[in-house]
């Protein structure tokens, strides 16, 4: 059957998204590292780029047809070098280039592919640049098929272990994927509840029922955490970390009949109430579930507390109109005396 090239219309939006998903979690499972999980928000900012491409041409966009039906697509963009030293200074850019994977096999990206570069070509550029995963070898082949070489190579190296909103989000997504679901506690927990980042994070305090237990320590053990030593490990509270730094300090439940979540030996007492598992929040705009702030404040008194301590329930109080517990009022006098 006939493949033809041309422009989508805005009404083929929602084809052209469900297009991107799939070669989006292809990519996310290629390297999960770089690429975030797809969520709402990611979804909502392609649906925009989407948008500026069709109606504005910023970037271009281009859709291969088969029968009339959209099956492929790719956006691109003319750029301009900015470095001093390369002879190279305009070049046409391939952004994103995807098939539905019924339709691969029949030519559809190398006709993409040329129909790109011959709109370069009118526009009098000779050079064409694309940036592809190391990890994607039959992209790469693909590419190396059509005489594109490998100019320059990007490395990276994590030297940092703090623990990023991307980083949270990204696990959080991966989690619910797999059906485990997972509360925020501690200082993301906060964070999420007030809806942005406030200061920096080593770790992430996790909620998480015991049934659960067994695919989050093999999700985690996939990706370098082991158990890390501490004198106050104990089965219901233990810590996972990996080379690099990174801590995921897990704390395990049992939702009884009432929906409390049984924390430890039920005649300890200990628990975390049910109203305590209702929190919702965000982080990078992404809806997580957390501690509910009520009980993030009250979770925060019974010992002696620090300066982040009282900023972090100071915060919790002034948003959602909760009294200062005691053990913070010195620390607000200190604040203001200042």
């Amino acid at each position: 059957m006939k493949i033809n090239i041309d422009k989508p219309k805005i009404s083929e939006l929602g084809v052209l998204l469900d297009l991107w998903r799939g070669q989006y979690d292809y990519h996310h499972g290629l390297d999960a590292e770089y690429y975030v999980a797809n969520s709402l928000v990611l979804d909502k900012k392609f649906r925009v780029y989407l948008e500026k491409a069709i109606n504005k041409n910023d970037p271009f966009i281009l859709a291969a047809y088969e029968g009339g039906k959209l099956v492929g697509f790719i956006t691109f963009e003319i750029s301009k070098a900015d470095y001093f030293d390369t002879k190279i200074k305009r070049y046409g850019e391939v952004i994103e280039l995807f098939v539905d994977k019924a339709y691969r096999g029949k030519g559809i990206g190398k006709k993409l592919m040329r129909a790109t570069e011959d709109f370069f070509k009118s526009k009098s550029i000779s050079y064409i640049k694309l940036q592809c995963s190391t990890f994607n070898k039959k992209a790469i082949g693909f590419y190396q098929h059509l005489s594109y070489i490998n100019r320059q190579v990007f490395m990276f190296k994590r030297i940092v272990s703090e623990m990023t909103s991307e980083y949270v989000v990204d696990l959080y997504m991966d989690l619910e994927g797999q059906g485990v679901k997972i509360w925020l506690d501690g200082g993301w927990g906060v964070d999420a509840l007030l809806g942005k980042q406030t200061r920096p994070h080593e770790d992430v305090d996790i909620v998480i029922q015991k049934k659960n237990l067994g695919k989050l320590r093999k999700f985690l053990e996939e990706r370098g955490y082991h158990d890390v030593e501490r004198p106050d490990t104990k089965p219901h509270n233990f810590v996972l970390g990996d080379d690099e730094g990174h801590l995921f300090d897990i704390h395990v439940i049992v939702i009884d009949s009432k929906g409390d979540g049984i924390y430890g030996p039920p005649e300890k007492g200990e628990k975390y109430p049910a109203d305590s598992l209702t929190g919702k929040g965000t982080i990078s705009g992404q809806a997580v579930r957390c501690i509910s702030a009520k009980r993030m404040v009250e979770f925060h008194t019974g010992y002696d507390p620090r300066e982040t301590d009282y900023k972090d329930v100071a915060a919790l109080c002034k948003k959602f109109g909760i009294k200062l517990p005691k053990v913070y009022v010195h620390f607000k006098k200190k604040q203001e005396k200042r």
